[in-house]
Formats: structure tokens, C-alpha cells, sequence
């Protein structure tokens, strides 16, 4: 499931009844990736994001992307830690769900390994573009929560294809 991955991706990610999931970019967000990649999560969040990339810049079909995003771990992420993906294909959700980041790090075999551990935090990870993907304008949400309910981050894509 490609799409999911992609989502996952925007780290490896909640609900909480305390944290939304339909922040938009003029939400006060900070770009991370102009007209992309927002962080719509709060300045105390567990991971401050001090640098993504993605290449290219807007996502193709039957092409890869790839991933990177850095920063600055504050506290240990573990098992326990969960991340909430919402995605929406113009308007109509195509995907939603919750998982254990680890758990769900380890299912999917992205490249990280639980604990995280700070300072320092560094993702690289490249996906695939279904070819058969469907044109649209693509919004993507994930929300992460650490074992303890911190906000580890909120971050919110959109794009067209």
C-alpha cells in the first residue's frame, strides 16, 4: 500500500483527544518544503523538524521519492509511541488509520529502529509513486503521540498529481 507509505512517511507516525487532524497550511504551519511539507505542530513537540527534503518536489506518477527530514529528538520515542495518518484524495478520505510507530516502522521496514534515541534524528527513506496513481489534489495528515501522550509532531502534505 504505496499511498499509505507515503503517509506514514511524513515521519513514520494518534489520535488523542487533545491533538486535531484537519490543521491546513494557512493554519499558521511553518513550511518545510514550500507550497509541500508543513509543521503545524507546537514549539515544546518531542521532535523539532529543523530541515526536510523530498525530491522531486512534487511527486509523479510511476517515479520514486525520496525523503529526508532532520531534527532535533528531544525525549526517547518507544513502543507505545502512535501516529494517526488522515489522507484525502480531493476531498474524500482514502486513508485513515493508527498504529504503533515502531511496530509499524518495523512492519513496513523503514529505516529506523526503537527506541529513538536524542539528540539527533535523521530519516531517509524513498517511495514509490504508483504509475496508476489517480490525479487529484492529494492532503495528507499524520500526528504522532509518544508513550507518555507528548506530541512528538503534526505534520500535514499536499500536492497535486
Amino acid at each position: 500500500m504505496q499511498f499509505s507509505s507515503i503517509a506514514l512517511l511524513l515521519i513514520s507516525a494518534i489520535q488523542a483527544s487533545n491533538i486535531t487532524l484537519t490543521r491546513r497550511a494557512n493554519d499558521g504551519c511553518r513550511p518545510l518544503i514550500q507550497g509541500v511539507v508543513y509543521d503545524c505542530g507546537a514549539s515544546g513537540d518531542v521532535l523539532e523538524i529543523r530541515r526536510a527534503t523530498m525530491n522531486p518536489s512534487q511527486p509523479q506518477p510511476g517515479r520514486p521519492i525520496e525523503f529526508r527530514i532532520q531534527g532535533y529528538l528531544r525525549e526517547e520515542v518507544t513502543f507505545g509511541s502512535r501516529v494517526v495518518v488522515n489522507g484525502k484524495l480531493d476531498s474524500f478520505e482514502v486513508v485513515n488509520f493508527e498504529e504503533d510507530i515502531c511496530q509499524g516502522a518495523q512492519q513496513r521496514k523503514l529505516p529506523i529502529r526503537c527506541p529513538l534515541k536524542p539528540p539527533t534524528f535523521d530519516f531517509r527513506y524513498s517511495v514509490m509513486v504508483p504509475l496508476f496513481a489517480p490525479s487529484g489534489h492529494y492532503e495528507v495528515v499524520a500526528n504522532a503521540i509518544n508513550q507518555n501522550t507528548k506530541q512528538i509532531f503534526n505534520v500535514m502534505a499536499e500536492f497535486d498529481l
